[in-house]
């Protein structure tokens, strides 16, 4: 059984974004899917480039205000349980992730999602729902002058119209985990800014990250920006 760990005390752990502070939709798609579209509000200090620079660095080790965690526990302190890549980071790979949104069990997720795209725009999670279904999750990134602009789609799409009645119901059985999903998804983003930059910059307060070497052996990695 997958273990919730306690939260993380790290200090912008309790000052989370609400969701209001997005732009939120939500329509249904012909033949019994549905489109939920995220827009999250900007990302002070934060760009594309960071993004990208961290999404390659999400299996590393880093010291934050003194506990040395995994990278991607970092992102969200409370919710985020692992991650890992099979293969280098890049398009192709597959993400294993783990998380339990609100850290509640009956929101936990463990699934591996194919990653057909990841690059400066952003990136693209794929995978099958229980045979009946496609999941697809497009992040789509872009700067701006207040600071990275960051967009969440997700689609949940019958692979044969036949299955449209089954992926209704999934949909009705499983609102709440996709009401818990929506707050987890802007209060992940939204934390970015509070840690990004500063271990970008290598300015954060006890803040490293792993060495170059132990990176190298486990991603393939941009050149840090700037």
């Amino acid at each position: 059984m997958i273990e919730i760990p306690a939260p993380l005390p790290f200090s912008y752990a309790s000052r989370p974004r609400s969701v209001q502070s997005a732009r939120i939709t939500v329509l249904p798609l012909e033949g019994g899917g549905l489109e939920q579209r995220i827009e999250h509000a900007p990302l002070p200090g934060v760009t594309r480039e960071m993004l990208l620079w961290w999404m390659h660095r999400l299996g590393s080790r880093v010291v934050w205000e003194g506990r040395e965690v995994k990278a991607y526990r970092l992102w969200h302190p409370r919710d985020h349980i692992d991650w890992s890549c099979e293969g280098p980071v890049r398009p192709g790979c597959r993400f294993h992730i783990q998380e339990a949104f609100g850290a509640e069990r009956r929101f936990l997720v463990d699934q591996a999602f194919d990653v057909p795209k990841l690059d400066l725009s952003g990136f693209r999670l794929e995978t099958g729902m229980f045979g009946v279904a496609r999941l697809s999750i497009d992040e789509d990134w872009s700067d701006s002058p207040e600071g990275a602009r960051w967009i969440n789609t997700m689609r949940l799409v019958p692979i044969r119209p036949l299955y449209g009645p089954l992926v209704r119901l999934g949909r009705a059985l499983k609102r709440r985990m996709f009401t818990a999903w929506l707050t987890h998804n802007v209060e992940e983003v939204g934390f970015v800014p509070e840690f990004l930059p500063a271990l970008v910059e290598g300015r954060a307060p006890a803040a490293t990250a792993a060495s170059d070497d132990a990176l190298s052996r486990q991603s393939t990695t941009p050149a840090t920006p700037r």
